[in-house]
């Protein structure tokens, strides 16, 4: 503190204890000094001690100014028993600090003055009782900080005790104030406080306050769970005792706070109750999830599984092998997500916990929807959302009915996939599920973007984007600007295409989730490919197939090789013919009609004109059962060229009316383009490579 006199001298005052007295008095200016950085700590390290015997062990030397942790006072302490010894190393003095008990150790002998438990004692014993007792309190909290809420449940007062005490505590310096009304301690300071607690607390005592601590984050991450993703079955809580959080407040206190609850799930499943490591790690799911922290969700679920197997809870452990085989599906790590399934349906069968076990039956499903075995997925969620009717949770109900959907829309089963999504939504839109919701409209989207509701389909998937944005899902953004790409593309709009398309790539890459990755890369091979950009469309396209060869995922796959019999002339019988057989043999069924038509253009611009028509003929068979508008006015237009190439204008002519009645032909959509330019020559040309309707 500077206080500046008239005659122009000042006065420097320091002290531990903010004065706030000469401020108001005095007009002093008061000035905080943070903690050194390990730069400015190893400077000072250096100013003491010598150059030369720092650079003589470096790292030593950074290990020591960590352990301080930039508190000058620490780092004089340091220093001064470097000089009084200087035949001890940095390492050996480095080693005699290590352990328990650093604050005692930091200390001069012969020199009480230089002692930083003396200096602590001096604050923490010019505080009020109460301030000593919370401080105290305060270092057994795991975590790097503690908002103004939880110090009041750990302390078990009122929000407005809590705040006056902590003010007591911030002007002694012994708390920092941060922001938002969050506190912290220096770590040397933590280490003072946890010593101090063990002296004065009894250990009940300390128990329940830390159990109340560890009751407020359970219950304020389920209700904040409750919030964001009320359709995901999750281990009992209980009835919660406050209001209902809005998903915006839900997001901004799980992003505050989760690294403290993995702090506490750590602790617990060490020193107990054991039950809230798995309990808070069971809550945080669908926030990791959404967020992509993979590496706190594993670490999370992981010490979960390991607290529940050392109590023998196979409900416990079954929930923490169902979140383990999620977080390997959403890394397209399949083997290791059937695996952590598998286990976790038996563990729920075991312990009697059907809704679990009907829920990973939802999530093996996936696993197999990924891997091409549609048969196996459609088996598995039909049965999860028979279970599910049956007990009667109608946003599990509408988690079902939109897994479902989705594996309907892939087999070619649009209308149905359509209505299951649908009636999804309406569930889900009614009792606020807001991320099931963004699914829903994202399935949907893709479902009216291939039966022709183009603006339905734009419509539907900006909506989702908004909500996913909002909901922080930067893993589900990137599938729904996948779609948002597609849709563009098919209405003429390749900037917007483009710029979809990249950002999907960037964000799928953000969240590591590389199926996402090869969805996104197909989706700008379509866009280059579509400007002229063929030899740029084929690389995307062909690392798009080898990401997904490596991971095992087979609609991408058949998307791939798709776009590589487009944009490879030379080779594209060959990609349309191994995208046929993969996409027919695990149940594709829109993408086996597409690949059928992919297939009828290469063997027709070999030459083949009876086998083009033998599969573009079978192509617009299915594709016009299914209900795929657009795939099947590509159909229309393959044939029209098979009839122009044997020179039946008259024929190759009807098709492409026939095309054209199925579209807007003065949109600027490309396949509307094509079917305008063929239909205003006398006799028409056989079409480039199509597009992949």
């Amino acid at each position: 503190m500077v206080a500046a006199r008239d005659s122009g001298c000042s006065v420097l005052i320091t002290s531990r204890h903010r004065l706030a007295g000469v401020e108001i008095t005095l007009g002093a200016t008061s000035l905080t000094v943070d903690e050194l950085s390990a730069d400015e700590s190893l400077a000072l390290l250096t100013t003491v001690v010598g150059a030369d015997r720092i650079a003589a062990d470096v790292p030593a030397a950074r290990e020591l100014t960590e352990l301080c942790a930039g508190l000058p006072l620490a780092l004089r302490i340091v220093a001064a028993n470097l000089v009084l010894w200087p035949g001890q190393t940095l390492a050996d003095y480095r080693s005699e600090l290590a352990g328990a008990g650093l604050v005692a150790r930091l200390s001069v002998p012969g020199d009480e003055r230089l002692g930083l438990r003396r200096a602590f004692d001096m604050s923490y014993d010019a505080v009020s009782e109460q301030g000593a007792w919370l401080f105290s309190l305060l270092g057994l909290v795991p975590g790097a900080d503690v908002s103004l809420i939880a110090t009041a449940a750990l302390a078990g007062l009122d929000t407005r005790a809590t705040r006056q005490v902590l003010r007591e505590l911030v002007a002694s310096h012994l708390v920092q104030y941060r922001a938002s009304e969050r506190f912290g301690l220096h770590d040397l300071l933590r280490d003072y406080a946890a010593e101090r607690a063990g002296e004065r607390i009894p250990a009940a005592i300390r128990d329940e306050a830390l159990g109340r601590l560890f009751d407020h984050y359970l219950r304020t991450a389920d209700r904040a769970a409750t919030a964001l993703y009320p359709d995901m079955l999750r281990l009992p809580v209980g009835e919660p005792r406050e209001r209902p959080f809005d998903p915006a407040e839900a997001r901004q206190w799980l992003l505050a706070e989760h690294t403290n609850i993995l702090a506490a799930i750590r602790w617990t499943a060490e020193h107990g109750p054991i039950s809230y490591a798995w309990r808070l790690a069971d809550v945080l799911r669908g926030f990791y999830h959404s967020h992509r922290l993979d590496a706190d969700w594993e670490a999370a679920a992981g010490t979960g599984l390991t607290a529940a197997e050392k109590a023998d809870d196979r409900h416990a452990a079954g929930a923490m092998r169902h979140s383990l085989g999620a977080l390997a599906w959403s890394r397209g790590a399949y083997g290791r997500a059937l695996a952590e399934l598998d286990a976790a349906k038996e563990s729920y069968h075991v312990s009697g916990a059907r809704a679990g076990e009907d829920s990973v039956l939802h999530a093996l499903g996936v696993v197999h929807l990924d891997l091409g075995r549609l048969d196996r997925a459609t088996d598995h969620f039909t049965a999860a959302l028979a279970a599910t009717e049956e007990c009667g949770a109608p946003l599990r109900i509408a988690n079902g009915l939109i897994n479902l959907g989705a594996v309907l829309i892939e087999r070619g089963r649009l209308a149905e996939g359509i209505r299951h999504n649908e009636r999804a939504l309406e569930v889900c839109r009614r009792l606020g599920s807001p991320h099931a919701a963004a699914i829903a409209l994202c399935n949907l989207g893709h479902g009216y973007r291939v039966t022709g509701d183009l603006d339905r389909a734009l419509e539907v998937l900006t909506e989702a984007r908004e909500i996913l944005r909002e909901l922080g899902s930067r893993d589900d953004e990137a599938d729904v600007l996948v779609r948002l790409a597609a849709v563009h593309l098919d209405t003429g709009g390749f900037p917007d295409a483009h710029s979809c398309a990249h950002e999907a790539l960037r964000a799928a890459r953000d969240a590591d989730n590389r199926r996402f990755e090869a969805d996104a890369l197909c989706a700008l091979g379509d866009v280059h490919v579509q400007v002229g950009g063929e030899e740029t469309g084929h690389g995307h396209y062909l690392e798009a197939l080898r990401l997904a060869k490596r991971i095992g995922y087979r609609r991408g796959e058949i998307v791939a090789a798709i776009g590589l019999s487009s944009a490879a002339p030379r080779t594209a019988a060959d990609y349309a013919s191994i995208a046929l057989r993969t996409a027919e043999r695990g149940g594709f069924g829109l993408l086996a009609g597409q690949a059928r038509i992919g297939l009828a253009e290469a063997v027709l611009a070999a030459g083949d004109p009876v086998a083009a028509d033998e599969h573009a003929s079978r192509g617009l068979q299915d594709l016009r059962a299914s209900g795929h508008v657009l795939g099947e006015a590509r159909a229309l237009v393959v044939l029209g060229a098979v009839r122009s190439y044997q020179a039946d204008h008259v024929g190759a002519r009807e098709h492409w009316l026939a095309a054209g009645e199925l579209l807007d032909l003065g949109s600027a959509a490309p396949i509307a383009v094509e079917v305008r330019t063929l239909l205003s020559t006398e006799a028409g040309v056989a079409p480039g490579c199509g597009r992949h309707t």
